[in-house]
């Protein structure tokens, strides 16, 4: 059986642990009875990246990220965003070797078992209405986003290390915005999403929400030694008003590899 020579596809780490999606040959495809597009009226005139336009572009493997739960940008689709790179490398040679990717999480709740998706039904979304429930981009060298260890990583001399994420809110309530972040690589993505949204009930009303709030990071580098990969971190809050138990965090990946 062939299997492809590319390296490794994606990286993430979550709750410390380093999970690996890696290229073999596949040819997955889409069959279940949910809808794989947001409705057209979803995404106009609102902050959901539906249009390809954030995409980690510095480096070898490059990959689209939006903020309603999908990695990747289902190749071939017919989607807005279907042109955008999915997990292309190397960069430039049109070879995708991802069609959708997500975040699942699972838990138990009130003593049912229960599971939120980010793929290929989008039950983990940004409040579209918010303009700043963006993709936050920043590069290397952006004021404020030197990271601890740096010596000058309390960039606003205030005591506190990263306390300021990139989001257009002053988190630390200091009068500034954002001037105390962390970079991570050359390249570094940041949203946010909730399994409970207005949007989410409205499009999945028969979806039972965990009640949670997951903070998406990524980032990649542009030196050729540390290029082939992007990296993901996932902080899952619950902002529920019921607890969770036996907690299940994973990686969907539908990696149909080459043309």
């Amino acid at each position: 059986m062939h299997r492809s020579r590319a390296p490794l596809a994606i990286v993430m780490a979550v709750g410390g642990a380093i999970l690996a999606v890696v290229s073999t040959d596949a040819r997955a495809e889409y069959q279940g009875p949910e809808p794989i597009d947001l409705p057209a009226d979803k995404g106009s005139a609102s902050s959901l990246a539906v249009d390809g336009q954030f995409v980690h572009n510095i480096g070898e493997l490059q990959i689209n990220i939006t903020n309603w739960g999908l990695i990747g940008s289902r190749p071939g689709s017919g989607a807005a965003y279907d042109e955008a790179p999915s997990a292309m490398w190397p960069a430039g040679s049109g070879v995708e070797y991802l069609w959708a990717a997500g975040l699942w999480v699972g838990a138990i709740k009130n003593g049912i078992p229960l599971v939120s998706t980010g793929q290929f039904t989008p039950e983990f979304m940004a409040v579209p209405s918010d303009p700043l429930d963006t993709v936050w981009t920043n590069r290397q060298g952006d004021e404020g986003g030197n990271r601890y260890p740096d010596p000058l990583a309390d960039d606003d001399g205030d005591g506190l290390f990263d306390e300021d994420p990139p989001n257009g809110i002053d988190d630390d309530l200091d009068g500034l915005i954002d001037e105390d972040f962390a970079i991570i690589g050359n390249q570094t993505f940041r949203l946010v999403t909730r399994d409970n949204g207005s949007l989410v009930t409205e499009l999945w009303p028969e979806h039972e929400p965990l009640g949670l709030r997951v903070v998406q990071t990524s980032f990649q580098w542009e030196d050729d030694a540390v290029d082939d990969f992007v990296g993901f971190r996932f902080e899952i809050r619950n902002i529920g008003t019921e607890s969770l138990e036996d907690l299940y965090v994973g990686m969907f990946a539908d990696c149909d590899v080459g043309p």
